[in-house]
């Protein structure tokens, strides 16, 4: 009986590690946003190229930069938390304390026509004007506990003012100095103001995360224009085309800061994202997902941006397009600054050592874009443009090889534009590069380069632009290959063994009613079934499919974890064993068997060999070897003896001796004329002994049997699978 085997056992195609060439392509094995970027950043086009370099840093005191804004007398001026300051930052100049408030948070300042710079501040609402030479007067406090921000009434002669908690909006009376009544929204903060042309103004909110027209002076209710997935709608600011747009932030289940649940006059009390670097006695919440809305418009409230950033912070610079920043990346420990690709792509523009970035300011500077970046945690402010002559560089992830190999080459694609790409490596043993790691190698510029490196597990490599790069277009990397060549170590076996069968059972593993599945005592299961094309199989000898196969299963691991084949042979367990006969052959799975049909019972040696030569050529693969024995093979069916049937009051009465030399007795069953079967069960009730002892009546249903059988038939199988069947003639009394 020729079957197939299907064995319950599932192999993992797992990357290989071979000995040989192995190969890291950027992007591709890793993509470009995996680099650090300094100076540099990824183009439209996926490429490395020149980006912002940074021109210089500065730390201010507090801890935290609220804000930027242009200083009309040149420089920036910078509002800062924890001691109240204003900080003034002149081209080339040190950082000076511009002005000295009593109220310890700035969060936006505004400049007004006659020279004095307005500061919204908390946290109780504080207002403060402060003259050219930085006297600081309190003009009033607004409604909301912080003052978020402000903007000039295009018509002129007052302030508008926006706060929290709760939301409001005010103005400032620039005549008087008074600041008027408070249109409350239903929000926690309002955050941004952006007066319209007609005299109505666009408010956003936080908590939730809302944009409103209101029309002051007028009796009617604040029109709700847009209600966004996010808990903070951040910013309200002019974008592409000059149409109005939203940077919206943070989902309202983020924070996690709700009060005490036993107070009866609990709101939901939601802070807006940029606090959330300072909580640092609650939980660190997840910073949620940011997206840019379209306000104006044929679609108002379109979604023009969404992504998975950590967004703190975005703007819109007609040069630079959409320029966005959040926390520090959990795995660097560096701050980013990102350009965002509608609808849903982002991509690195540089990174440094820096803090949380909660206020970007671009500035024109010669005709190019100078970006100036408000951070916390520390606070700082770092400038960033296109005419610095800071180095722009590119580093590359840890290459792991997982092993220790020879490095090959390194190559790249692209094009170095007028100053060239000069390329270097260094490696190492340990994941985190440290003192024990090269230092960087001699330079090239070269497209391609063998690595004349000593053998090690790790390499990084680092790609430096040269000269003034304005063209980002002619210089560019857009893929980096990188090789190398490790020995390769033999699979070991850990484990060979055959798996001796527990039960049979009629039917598959996945309900096919005409196989039979073998269990056995390891777990595993094997099911088999007729080859194409064979004899069909009578219900009664069914259970005899797959009973010569025998099935091994082996423990394997390979150091490179290459792929593995595999190949059972045997021969004879004698002194004269002759040459070995192959058995199976397969991918190195784990599991496999032999089937014996056409051997002769007695014992063989069995032999496992697993190879790693599909990953590796010829001479360069090995092999590891197993041996198990004495292995018996039994295809000889049981053995009946003193075999009588009797008619015995109204049935037949059975007496019989089953015994098989090899293996123990797995059934028997009683076949009468009419096609009826009955088990048949020993003496002692259990069928699993080499040698069983049967006495056993059938009884038959007087109302159904008219004829009582002239003969009957036993069937006895062994756990081996083979069938031997007797017949005898029913004898009288």
């Amino acid at each position: 009986m020729i079957v197939t085997l299907t064995l319950a056992f599932l192999a993992l195609a797992l990357p290989a590690l071979a000995a040989g060439p192995m190969f890291w392509d950027l992007p591709g094995s890793r993509p470009f946003a995996d680099c650090r970027l300094e100076g540099v950043t990824i183009d439209g086009a996926g490429r490395l190229s020149p980006g912002l370099v940074h021109g210089r840093g500065a730390e201010l005191p507090g801890g935290v930069t609220w804000c930027l804004v242009a200083d009309p007398r040149g420089g920036i001026l910078a509002g800062t938390g924890h001691e109240g300051q204003i900080v003034r930052i002149v081209p080339e100049g040190e950082p000076q304390v511009f002005a000295d408030l009593e109220a310890p948070e700035v969060f936006c300042l505004l400049p007004l026509d006659d020279g004095r710079i307005l500061a919204g501040c908390g946290p109780e609402g504080q207002v403060y004007a402060v003259a050219p030479d930085g006297t600081a007067e309190k003009i009033g406090d607004a409604a909301g506990q912080y003052v978020w921000g402000m903007a000039p009434d295009p018509r002129g002669g007052r302030i508008w003012l926006v706060s929290g908690s709760p939301a409001t909006i005010q103005a400032l009376d620039l005549g008087t100095g008074q600041i008027g009544d408070a249109v409350t929204l239903p929000a926690e903060n309002a955050l941004d103001v952006l007066p319209e042309q007609d005299g109505s103004l666009l408010v956003s909110t936080q908590g939730p995360g809302m944009v409103y027209r209101v029309t002051p002076g007028s009796d009617g209710e604040p029109e709700l224009l847009l209600e966004t997935a996010q808990d903070e709608a951040r910013r309200l600011l002019k974008g592409p085309d000059g149409g109005i747009y939203l940077v919206a932030l943070a989902p309202a289940d983020a924070f996690g800061l709700d009060g005490d649940p036993e107070d009866p006059d609990l709101r939901r009390r939601s802070v807006p994202v940029v606090m959330l670097p300072f909580l640092k006695d609650r939980d660190a919440p997840r910073i949620p997902r940011g997206a840019v809305y379209r306000i104006d418009g044929d679609l108002p409230g379109a979604l023009v941006w969404s992504g998975d950033l950590d967004l703190m912070f975005a703007t819109w610079d007609d040069r630079l397009g959409w320029i966005a920043g959040g926390g520090l990346i959990k795995e660097t420990g560096l701050a980013t600054l990102y350009r965002l690709d509608p609808p849903a792509g982002y991509s690195p523009l540089t990174s440094w050592e820096g803090g949380d970035i909660l206020d970007i300011l671009v500035e024109p500077d010669g005709g190019r874009p100078a970006v100036v970046v408000a951070q916390a945690n520390p606070g700082r402010i770092d400038w960033f443009g296109n005419d610095f002559k800071a180095a722009r560089t590119a580093t590359g992830p840890v290459l792991d090889a997982g092993k220790t190999v020879a490095w090959g080459r390194l190559s790249w694609q692209g094009e170095p534009g007028p100053g060239g790409l000069r390329w270097s490596v260094r490696t190492g043993n340990r994941a985190i590069p440290d003192g024990g790691w090269t230092d960087w190698s001699k330079t090239w510029r070269d497209h391609d380069v063998s690595l004349d490196l000593p053998a090690s597990r790790y390499l990084q490599w680092r790609v430096e632009f040269l000269g003034d790069q304005p063209d980002p277009v002619r210089a560019h990397v857009a893929a980096v290959t990188v090789s190398a060549f490790g020995p390769n170590l033999p699979p070991v076996i850990s484990e060979f063994k055959q798996e001796d069968v527990q039960s049979v059972f009629m039917g598959g593993l996945m309900n096919h009613r005409e196989n039979i599945t073998r269990s056995f005592r390891s777990g595993l299961k094997a099911e088999f079934n007729r080859a194409g094309g064979g004899p069909e199989v009578a219900p009664e000898g069914r259970a005899a499919l797959g009973g010569k196969v025998l099935v091994f299963s082996w423990k394997v691991t390979d150091p490179d974890d290459d792929r593995l084949e595999h190949t059972l042979i045997y021969r004879p367990w004698t002194e004269s064993p002759g040459r070995f006969r192959e058995a199976s052959k397969g991918n190195g799975g784990g599991v496999d068997g032999w089937d014996t049909s056409d051997v002769p019972d007695g014992l063989y040696e069995v032999i496992l060999r697993v190879t790693d030569a599909p990953d590796n050529p010829g001479h360069l693969a090995h092999m590891a070897i197993s041996k198990l024995g004495p292995v018996r093979v039994d295809n000889t069916p049981p053995v009946v003896s003193e075999f009588e049937a009797r008619f015995k009051d109204q049935g037949v009465r059975l007496i019989l001796k089953a015994a098989d030399e090899s293996s123990p007795l797995a059934g028997a069953m009683l076949v009468l004329p009419d096609g009826t079967r009955e088990r048949l069960d020993p003496i002692d009730r259990i069928c699993d002994s080499p040698e069983e002892d049967f006495d056993f009546v059938y009884h038959f249903d007087p109302l159904r049997t008219t004829q009582l059988p002239a003969w009957v038939r036993v069937e006895v199988m062994d756990l081996a699978g083979n069938v031997t069947a007797v017949e005898t003639d029913v004898k009288s009394r």
